[in-house]
């Protein structure tokens, strides 16, 4: 008969502690250079942070704002929102009388990067046939401009105030004054309506 002989045989482990101590150090500044080359400013402000011994306190600003020439109900939506956002009873954002005073100022621009767009259309009647109607001709007051009584309140005080030359009216009919062929009308409506 075969025996068979089992030992319990106990193998060496190669582990050493001198390699995993140099190859830590070595993953992290690879793993570093790679997150510095792909995102240098994230990088840079995650290092700067976790290397800093400053206290780690996040400085809640308030930025003054100066509404120019915008219209009281623009002006009114702006400042009830803004007002909302706030930190522990500290708010962002606190609404100055002086554009010296202000570090935001907002103002109506062509060309800037806006905030808020709205369009309104110029349209005519079905049977209305003109050439084209110009930005300019609406703007210098070319044409009468007939406006819904909704949007007449909403967008004359702002079209009057960047535009004086306009001659904008409130219209109950808007469809029916279009149609009048003695009027030289444009009708300025919202898309949704």
């Amino acid at each position: 008969m075969k025996s068979l002989n089992i030992n319990n045989i106990k193998r060496k482990s190669k582990y050493n502690l001198k390699s995993y101590l140099i190859l830590f150090p070595l993953v992290f500044l690879f793993v570093s250079i790679y997150l510095y080359i792909e995102n240098k400013p994230t990088t840079v402000t995650a290092i700067q942070f976790v290397l800093s011994k400053k206290n780690k306190e996040v400085i809640y600003e308030t930025f003054d704002i100066y509404l120019e020439n915008i219209g009281e109900e623009y002006s009114s939506v702006i400042k009830e929102k803004l007002q909302q956002v706030q930190f522990q009873e500290k708010e962002r954002f606190n609404f100055v009388d002086s554009q010296k005073e202000a570090d935001i100022v907002l103002k109506i621009g062509k060309g800037e990067k806006p905030l808020f767009k709205e369009f309104l259309l110029p349209v005519g009647h079905i049977y209305w046939i003109k050439d084209s109607v110009k930005s300019s001709d609406l703007e210098s007051g070319k044409y009468r401009i007939l406006m819904n009584e909704d949007s007449y309140s909403k967008y004359s005080e702002f079209l009057l105030s960047n535009y004086s030359d306009m001659n904008i009216e409130k219209s109950n009919q808007l469809l029916n004054d279009l149609e009048n062929e003695d009027c030289s009308c444009v009708g300025l409506i919202r898309n949704s309506e």
